[in-house]
């Protein structure tokens, strides 16, 4: 059964396209999806060009530390860009989240983000950074 549903509290991100300037994202719909065994954290504010915002995964065990991405998108992140119909893909490489508190009973997630999304049908990319704390 998914626990998956509106979350409250804060997911702060800061986005930097294709080199460009950083930017604050005021994400404004938060999810929280919390299991022994997983973890899935979104934050997304809806635009006139589009939903935009970033989703990140933790698929196994949720231990305090740090998570780097992998290969299987088991620990991974997702950035929506303004206008786009499918996510950038965080790169491996470099990609980790950070959990700093997790309890699975209070439904509570808190932690950072840092990852490099790259766009897999343009040559484009985002450096992406974060954090959250949130109750589901």
């Amino acid at each position: 059964m998914s626990t998956e549903k509106k979350a409250t509290g804060l997911f702060g991100v800061k986005v930097s396209e294709n080199d460009g300037p950083e930017e604050t994202i005021p994400t404004t719909e938060h999810s929280l999806d919390i299991q022994t065994d997983r973890l899935t954290v979104s934050g997304f504010v809806e635009t006139p060009q589009g939903r935009r915002g970033v989703q990140i995964d933790i698929h196994g065990e949720l231990k305090l530390g740090t998570h780097p991405f992998t290969e299987n998108y088991s620990t991974a992140g997702f950035y929506n860009p303004h206008g786009q119909t499918s996510s950038w893909v965080g790169r491996v490489k470099g990609g980790a989240i950070v959990l700093l508190e997790v309890d699975v009973e209070k439904q509570f997630a808190r932690g950072t983000f840092e990852f490099v999304a790259e766009d897999r049908h343009n040559p484009n990319s985002a450096k992406v950074i974060g954090s959250f704390s949130l109750t589901g």
